[in-house]
């Protein structure tokens, strides 16, 4: 059943970003999502994030209502001379304050700030 809903949830993750854009799934139940040729990036971004959470809350049939549906996202915007090592640690360290604020939440650092997105 985790394997079905994993599935679901990667395919509602790939509907969420435009077709230039990449999904992976990093790991046991962790996805990375790469934004690239963002007009605006904090603003498309979080607007990305949105649809994610609101794609992940919807109820999955394969779990028949057995538990509540949601995601945690730690997003990191990309900074000049960062390594993709760097970029994965800001977005891992956002997604533990977004776990901690709570179900279906997203959270980046914009100007020394965790911005909290979601319920």
């Amino acid at each position: 059943m985790g394997d079905a809903v994993l599935t679901a949830f990667g395919h509602r993750l790939t509907a969420s970003v435009r077709r230039t854009d990449v999904v992976a799934r990093l790991a046991g139940d962790e996805f990375v999502v790469l934004l690239d040729h963002l007009h605006d990036p904090c603003h498309d971004a979080a607007q990305v994030v949105d649809k994610i959470l609101l794609a992940a809350s919807q109820p999955y049939p394969e779990v028949a209502g057995r538990t509540e549906p949601g995601a945690t996202i730690g997003m990191a915007l990309h900074n000049p001379g960062d390594s993709a090592d760097r970029l994965l640690s800001r977005a891992d360290a956002a997604m533990y304050v977004a776990k901690n604020a709570g179900k279906n939440r997203a959270a980046y650092e914009r100007e020394g700030q965790w911005v909290l997105r979601g319920n």
